[in-house]
């Protein structure tokens, strides 16, 4: 699911009605801009609501390069710690930034 922070409409973030329907297995990733409260809320929230087990959550720091994935990194990974969520960077971009095609 996309979060406020992501920038794109609510209307278009929203798809509840296909969340309910995801089977209890399922992965969700959230992709944090910093993880600031009203991120985690949001994230909180979703997973509260959909009854989202701690081992299926996955938290990842926003960024378009390495270097950004690296500076952001340690406040989201100390959040998933905190909740018993897991972690991964992106690595599509800290191995390539923001190259597409690659």
């Amino acid at each position: 699911p996309k979060l406020s922070t992501s920038g794109t409409d609510a209307d278009r973030r929203a798809v509840h009605d296909a969340w309910r329907t995801v089977p209890v297995a399922q992965d969700w990733k959230f992709v944090l801009h910093t993880g600031t409260a009203e991120e985690l809320d949001e994230v909180r929230a979703m997973v509260n609501d959909y009854r989202v087990h701690p081992s299926r959550v996955w938290l990842m720091a926003e960024g378009t390069t390495g270097n950004e994935q690296r500076v952001r990194s340690g406040a989201i990974i100390d959040l998933a710690v905190a909740h018993g969520w897991n972690y991964s960077p992106r690595l599509h971009v800290l191995a390539w930034d923001d190259r597409r095609g690659v």
